[in-house]
């Protein structure tokens, strides 16, 4: 009883200037872990340390004698500290205050209690209801007792929308952490309905753990987002219904939850975001290659229009996505312009041209009159075993068979010093001029590229490769003095072989894919799963590196070779 008198007296003595103390250095921070059934705190503190365990808000009352504490408990701390305890047997399940006094200040804390096992049984009951408002009116009776804090406004505003949520889920629980993690993450989800852009983001900042998300790296600081894409993003958690959005996630992937929710709506955003056409066009092709390649009545002479007419669309859910879409390649088809190219197989003329700052083969707009093609090609008679001659290409380099096989065969040139420069980079002109040399292609489209005049020495070859739907510049430039990727030359080589009448199909995994665009991974996948193409000696396919000559001559060589045996 001492003890205690002497406690009342101390507390009496901190309780007004509360905050003051608690700034002059003492800390607590509680935690109830309701598996072992035990409060444990951690804090800082010095000296003789009194902590008094209350319930809520009867603190006073405690101070004022009215009521005595539930428990209370001294130790010495030097510092930092770890304590925990059990709470007392009679304990009812709620909410608690601890109240821990050193000589350096006070500090307040609080915490749910619930007993773990009760918690579980109503679980069990909880599991075997079947109608929405027994649903809501149990989970509101039994809140305590399933650990939630039922004084708090997240809990008071939400309640019955965040157990009409869960009820749609329909999910059986196994105990009770299972069901007061989903609870709590449907709160936070119900909280955000009808939320401003700010709030929203609040909430995602407020609640991370709730929703399972890291709020700096998944929203706030996520390169994949702009200003404008976040604020897009968050206004969208405001409108959408969440279950939905969730089924239409898990029909890709099965165990999705928020995080994946929110990263299907931050595409959505990047949609609505959207600038203009090209801006559109490489959201999709960068997230949503698959809704692209899935509608077969596409194909990347439409996707000005196509894109074009979904900048006047609605996009408000997930489900928009792909309907807006195909809605507007249907409205592309009813009424195209002339085609600025063409291409001899599907899989070339399903796989779309993309906008990075490392490609420029985008298609462009031809709404011009043209003439009917005149096209002709050769299979290409490569003398094999060829030997060159050049000083700067010793016969152990990897690339010599290739490279003189092609020189032999009047493909490709040195340098007038004997020279190859095996290792040099080529524009994009020599690249086309190369390609269209070895299938002996010619073809009269008008390219209306402007940065192209007609007598330019790579004017010709551009057409060819135009006319075959080998490339098709980016808004309206072909940029031939520019070097060539190595993902544009094999994307080029893939259309090449499509217009010949092959079709390549088939995986392979580089370690290094996902640098690559979208819009090359069927050409690389293809072209390396049937030989064409290889990695280096660390399964790299360096897509944005630029291609060499060397890697030219045996790109077009293997190329050859293959489209030649495959024609046969």
């Amino acid at each position: 009883m001492d003890r205690i008198i002497s406690l009342l007296l101390c507390l009496c003595l901190v309780f007004t200037p509360l905050c003051a103390l608690a700034d002059a250095g003492t800390e607590l921070s509680v935690n109830y872990d309701s598996a072992a059934q035990r409060v444990r705190l951690t804090g800082f503190s010095l000296g003789e340390t009194d902590i008094v365990l209350v319930s809520f808000g009867s603190y006073s009352d405690f101070v004022s004698g009215i009521k005595a504490p539930l428990d209370f408990y001294t130790f010495r701390s030097y510092g930092r500290f770890i304590y925990s305890f059990k709470m007392p047997l009679d304990a009812p399940a709620g909410k608690y205050e601890i109240y821990l006094t050193g000589k350096n200040g006070t500090a307040i804390a609080d915490f749910m209690y619930f007993d773990p096992s009760e918690a579980n049984l109503l679980v069990q009951q909880i599991n075997r209801i079947e109608s929405l408002g027994g649903y809501i009116d149990f989970v509101k009776d039994n809140a305590a007792a399933l650990g939630f804090d039922t004084t708090s406004d997240l809990y008071e505003q939400n309640v019955e929308a965040a157990s009409e949520l869960l009820f749609e889920l329909n999910v059986e629980f196994s105990d009770s952490v299972g069901f007061n993690k989903s609870f709590s993450k449907c709160l936070v989800i119900a909280a955000m309905r009808g939320s401003t852009a700010q709030e929203t983001e609040n909430l995602l900042s407020e609640y991370e753990a709730e929703l399972g998300i890291d709020y700096k790296s998944d929203y706030l600081e996520n390169p994949m987002y702009s200003a404008n894409e976040r604020t897009a993003l968050a206004a969208l958690l405001g409108t959408v219904d969440y279950i939905n959005e969730l089924q239409l996630v898990r029909e890709e992937i099965e165990t999705a939850e928020f995080p994946e929710v929110l990263d299907a709506l931050g595409i959505l955003a990047k949609i609505k975001s959207a600038s203009g056409y090209k801006a559109m066009q490489n959201v999709y092709e960068q997230h949503c290659s698959a809704i692209i390649y899935g509608n077969q009545d596409y194909n990347s002479a439409l996707a000005k229009i196509v894109f074009g007419n979904m900048m006047d669309m609605e996009f408000d859910t997930l489900s928009d996505i792909k309907e807006n879409f195909d809605k507007a390649v249907t409205m592309a088809n009813t009424k195209k312009p002339t085609s600025s190219g063409g291409g001899g197989g599907s899989s070339a003329s399903f796989s779309p041209t993309g906008i990075s700052n490392n490609t420029y083969d985008e298609v462009f707009d031809n709404n011009a009159e043209t003439a009917a093609d005149e096209k002709s090609y050769k299979l290409p008679n490569l003398k094999y075993g060829a030997q060159s001659s050049f000083t700067d290409l010793a016969p152990e380099h990897w690339s010599y068979a290739a490279v003189s096989a092609m020189n032999q065969s009047g493909y490709i040139d040195g340098y007038s010093d004997g020279s190859f420069k095996p290792s040099s980079d080529i524009t994009r002109a020599e690249f086309v001029k190369m390609i269209t040399a070895v299938f002996s292609m010619t073809g009269n489209r008008n390219t209306l590229f402007s940065d192209v005049i007609p007598d330019a020495w790579y004017s010709k070859y551009i057409a060819a490769a135009v006319s075959y739907g080998i490339t098709n510049g980016y808004d309206g430039k072909f940029f031939p003095e520019a070097h060539i990727t190595r993902q544009d030359a094999i994307v080029m080589a893939y259309r090449c072989a499509a217009a010949l009448g092959i079709t390549y199909s088939g995986t392979y995994s580089f370690d290094d894919i996902n640098n690559a665009s979208t819009y090359a991974w069927p050409a690389i996948f293809s072209l390396a799963a049937n030989g064409v193409i290889k990695g280096d000696e660390k399964n790299n396919v360096n897509p944005l590196s630029n291609i060499s000559r060397a890697e030219a001559a045996q790109l077009l060589f293997s190329l050859a070779l293959d489209v030649s045996e495959k024609s046969k």
